[in-house]
Formats: C-alpha cells, sequence, structure tokens
C-alpha cells in the first residue's frame, strides 16, 4: 500500500473538490484514570486515489476532548484533525445492527400506530351515524303521527319501533366498545413506542445531532486505510471494592477485589478493552517555584504603638514596607500509584450505569488476635493482620466485612504499599466481658484535674472470659507518664506488661493473658503523683 499524505497548506487549497468520506470509528479501548481516560478510535477505510476528507462521527462532548490525534495502525501520522459541527449526517446512516433494528422496531409501531388510529377514525364513524339514528327514533316516537289513530295500528308502530330502538342500542353498546378496545390498543403501542425511543436514545446512535473529526487525506492509488485515532477524555473514573472474608475455623483470610467503573458521558461504548491504572491523573508535572529568602530587621517599636494595635489603634507603617506573598497556606501530599490492570473481557460503558470488573480473590496467611481496651468498650474484638505479599500496592477502596460467612460491616481499606501490612477487624468477641473500676474516685470529682498538689489513683481493669473455651486476649491500656522534672510519678502495677510502649507510643502497654473458661483475670494501677504548690495537675485516668 503506498500513500501520501499532502501539508496542509497544500491540501486545503483544493479541499472545495476534495470528497468527503464518512467513517464510523468505535471506541475499542480506553485506560481509565481517576477522572479521566485515554481514548482509542480504530476503523479501516476504504480511500480512492485522490485528496479527500475523512468525516468521522462523533457526539457533540467531543468538543471538549482533548488534543486528537489521527495516524494509520503503523504509527504514521495523518492530520491535523479539526472538529466539523455541521457535516450534514442524517439520522440511521452509522446506526449499528443493534441499533438499525431498534430504529426499524420505531418505524413498526409507528406505522401500526397510524393504521390503529384510522381504525378508531372509522369506529368512531360508525358511532356517529348510529347515534344519529338513534337520535331520529327518539324524535319520531316523542312526535307521534297523525295518520295512526287505531289502537292496534298504534300497537304495530310502537312494537316496530322498540325493535329498532332495541338494535341500535345494541349495535352502539358493541360500537362503543370496539372504540374503547381501539383506544386500548393505541395507548399500548404508544408506551411500546416511547420504550423503543427511550431504548434507541440508550443506544446513543450517531446522526444528525453528530459532529464530525475531519481528517485531510491523500493517497496515489486506492487504499484500504487503518485508521487509528486517539484523544483524553473527563468524566471517567473508577475505584476498587473489596470483601474481605475471615474464617476463624481455618484461620484463612481472603480478599475478593471488584474494579467499579463509571462514565458519566452521555455515550455508550460496546466491547471496549479497558485498561484501569492507578496513576494520578493531572498531578503537578514541575516542582514548585523558588523565590529568594531576604532577611532583615528594624528598629525595635515603643510597646505602647503595639498595645494600641490591638486594642485597634492604627500606626504609621515604614514607608519601604514590603509585601509578603504566602506561596502555599498548606501542604499537601498526592503520590501515584504505579498500578495498570488490564481487563481480560471487552466490556461495555454507558452513561449512569456502574460496570463491575471482577479482578482476582487475594489468599493471605493472617495472623489472628483478640484484643481489647477495658477503659472504653465492653467487649474484646477479633483483629486479623497479614502482610501484602502480592507484589502489587492494594490502592484504597470500600470494603465488605465477612467472618465465617455472616456480614459485619462495611469498612474502608487505605492504600497498602507491597511488602505493607493488612490489619482489619471482624467485629466483637462477646464472651470476653471487659470492666474497668476507678477505686478512688470521690463522688463529683471527675478525675480530670486536683488542685492538691498530690493524688493518689488506684484503678482495676480486665476481662472475664464466659464462653466455655480458654482464650488468649491482649489488653491495651495507656497508662499515665510525665515528661516534667517538677511532676513525680510513682507507678505500680499488679500484672507486667508484655510490651511497653507499644509501637512507639509512650504509655501504651499491652498484657498478653490467657483467659481460662469462666476464669477473670484483673490488672491493679496505682498512680501516685505530687507537684509544686500553686500548680493544677490535668490528666484523665
Amino acid at each position: 500500500m503506498r500513500f501520501h499524505i499532502f501539508a496542509i497548506g497544500v491540501l486545503t487549497a483544493g479541499m472545495a473538490h476534495a470528497d468527503d468520506i464518512p467513517v464510523r470509528a468505535d471506541v475499542t479501548h480506553a485506560t481509565i484514570y481517576g477522572g479521566a481516560a485515554e481514548v482509542t478510535r480504530q476503523a479501516t477505510v476504504t480511500v480512492p486515489a485522490g485528496a479527500h476528507r475523512l468525516l468521522v462521527p462523533v457526539p457533540p462532548y467531543m468538543q471538549d476532548a482533548g488534543v486528537v490525534s489521527a495516524a494509520l495502525a503503523d504509527g504514521t501520522p495523518l492530520g491535523p484533525v479539526r472538529i466539523e459541527l455541521s457535516p450534514g449526517f442524517e439520522d440511521g446512516q452509522f446506526d449499528t445492527q443493534a441499533q438499525a433494528s431498534q430504529r426499524a422496531r420505531i418505524e413498526a409501531l409507528e406505522a401500526e400506530i397510524e393504521a390503529a388510529e384510522d381504525e378508531l377514525a372509522r369506529l368512531e364513524a360508525g358511532l356517529g351515524t348510529l347515534a344519529l339514528q338513534r337520535r331520529y327514533l327518539e324524535s319520531y316516537a316523542s312526535s307521534g303521527s297523525g295518520d295512526v289513530t287505531e289502537p292496534d295500528d298504534i300497537g304495530a308502530v310502537m312494537a316496530v319501533l322498540g325493535q329498532q330502538m332495541q338494535g341500535l342500542v345494541s349495535d352502539l353498546l358493541a360500537a362503543e366498545h370496539a372504540r374503547d378496545e381501539q383506544l386500548a390498543t393505541i395507548a399500548d403501542l404508544q408506551m411500546d413506542l416511547s420504550e423503543a425511543e427511550a431504548a434507541l436514545r440508550a443506544l446513543y446512535p450517531l446522526g444528525a445531532n453528530s459532529i464530525a473529526l475531519a481528517i485531510p487525506i491523500e493517497v496515489i492509488e486506492d487504499s484500504d486505510l487503518p485508521l487509528v485515532l486517539t484523544h483524553t477524555l473527563g468524566s471517567f473514573g473508577w475505584t476498587m471494592a473489596y470483601t474481605a472474608r475471615l474464617s476463624t475455623m481455618d484461620g484463612t483470610l481472603t480478599l475478593d477485589r471488584t474494579a467499579r467503573v463509571e462514565s458519566y458521558l452521555p455515550d455508550r461504548w460496546d466491547a471496549v478493552a479497558l485498561t484501569l491504572s492507578g496513576e494520578e491523573w493531572g498531578q503537578d508535572l514541575d516542582m514548585s517555584g523558588v523565590w529568594p529568602s531576604l532577611a532583615r530587621i528594624e528598629e525595635e517599636r515603643p510597646p505602647e504603638i503595639f498595645q494600641d494595635r490591638i486594642a485597634g489603634g492604627a500606626f504609621l507603617a515604614p514607608g519601604m514596607e514590603p509585601m509578603v506573598v504566602v506561596e502555599e497556606a498548606a501542604s499537601f501530599e498526592s503520590f501515584g500509584l504505579s498500578f495498570n490492570a488490564s481487563v481480560a473481557d471487552p466490556q461495555t460503558l454507558s452513561q449512569g450505569a456502574e460496570t463491575l470488573v471482577p479482578f482476582d480473590a487475594l489468599t493471605l496467611d493472617p495472623e489472628i488476635t483478640i484484643e481489647a481496651n477495658p477503659r472504653h468498650d465492653d467487649t474484646a474484638f477479633l483483629i486479623a493482620r497479614a502482610e501484602n505479599t502480592t507484589g502489587q500496592p492494594l490502592i484504597p477502596g470500600d470494603m465488605a466485612v465477612y467472618r465465617d460467612a455472616a456480614f459485619l460491616a462495611d469498612e474502608y481499606m487505605d492504600t497498602i504499599p507491597p511488602g505493607g501490612e493488612i490489619e482489619l477487624p471482624f467485629g466483637s468477641v462477646d464472651h470476653l466481658q471487659l470492666f474497668w473500676r476507678d477505686l478512688s474516685r470521690n463522688e463529683g470529682d471527675e478525675g480530670f484535674f486536683n488542685r492538691s498538689n498530690v493524688q493518689r489513683q488506684v484503678v482495676e481493669f480486665g476481662v472475664t472470659n464466659v464462653s466455655d473455651q480458654p482464650e488468649d486476649v491482649r489488653i491495651l491500656y495507656a497508662v499515665p507518664y510525665t515528661e516534667q522534672d517538677d511532676l513525680e510519678l510513682d507507678l505500680t502495677l499488679s500484672v507486667t506488661p508484655s510490651v511497653e510502649n507499644l509501637d512507639g507510643q509512650r504509655g501504651i502497654h499491652a498484657w498478653d493473658l490467657t483467659v481460662g473458661p469462666g476464669q477473670t483475670r484483673t490488672i491493679r494501677m496505682e498512680a501516685d503523683m505530687s507537684w509544686p504548690e500553686g500548680y493544677d495537675l490535668f490528666w484523665r485516668p
């Protein structure tokens, strides 16, 4: 295949005599980011020798698309691509098989409705004739006839009138029934027509309301050209949804991943190959600016001037006062996830319809623990921790949490990098009942502060196992600590903590206990504090 593309200046001069070649180029691939998509449209077009213009029909929203690039499948560039707002297309010109079938159904229904309305007009005309005959008989019967005087003649006339009236009434009732049935038939057909028109609109056919991407091209011989168009579009997004399932029987944790892809464009794309990207769309491309940083000194202002300023008074500013520009009022951290996933099966994207793309099920090896916070909770809770061994980041998303096939609640999972720890809660362990008692608090003393310079606080906390099986429990508690030399603290714990300053948090201690069936484990804390006169103690036991 040989072809040649003239420079735009040359081609424009002869464009008035070029042929316009309409060609439908459907979306074949899209890479979806959070908020946007990179789109590929493809078609094969037969171009006769000479200079021409390809007109690719697209919806009106393409006026807001990013730069559209045109090329052949081998990468040879075409173009430039311009927008043609009035290409003169006709409805049905680019219909797919599904769209053409729906349009044919609409035309058939319109023909049925027209025939049904004609039949309704015939029935209503017949009703009018019958109604006129009835009115004539009623008028004749009410006016009587001077020629009929004998009783026998009167009876005969009345009999004939009665028979005719009875027949008319029967015919009227039958005609009215037929009319009502025809009205119902028309209403059903109109309902079917409305549904068919809505179904066609949902397929978003290209036609009279479409604009066109105009691509100039010239070839030296008849050619079949593989056309490739690429551009960007907004109004897209996708999120990952998780279903976490913990089995306490075999100690396994699985994460089912499903991608939710959404399009807000007034369009429908069928059989599109999708790539879902975790890269941040629209991220900063350059570093922040660097500006000179001038240091200077000023003569000290008298204290009274400062006081006047606080009180609302004004003072004269120095004549060379520089302008202070705040370049960044807040600090934000953003990052892109190196995550691209190709969807195995082609998908359909339609406005307002959420496309669910099942990904996979990740099997993790969790460490399952029971942890308790007796200061604030009534029961212990089940926690599962596992390392992200998938080799890829787990991006944020909503998560449905199940424990042993029972749905517990919806949760949200933050980003977990490769090698990072996944920590998931799996609900309460009701047979482990917690308690906390302040044995030193006086009535009316809230314990937040004490105005004396000596305080003794005695607290008991722990857990009771009301089941018939032993349980391993980690109790977490924040014991008091001080960073001031003037505040003296003497802390006594009846049970030595298993871990002190858990995860580097001062005063957060952990006790790893085995609690037998029906057993209660109690930890007693005694805190004696003293400080100089004239100070208040602020502490929550």
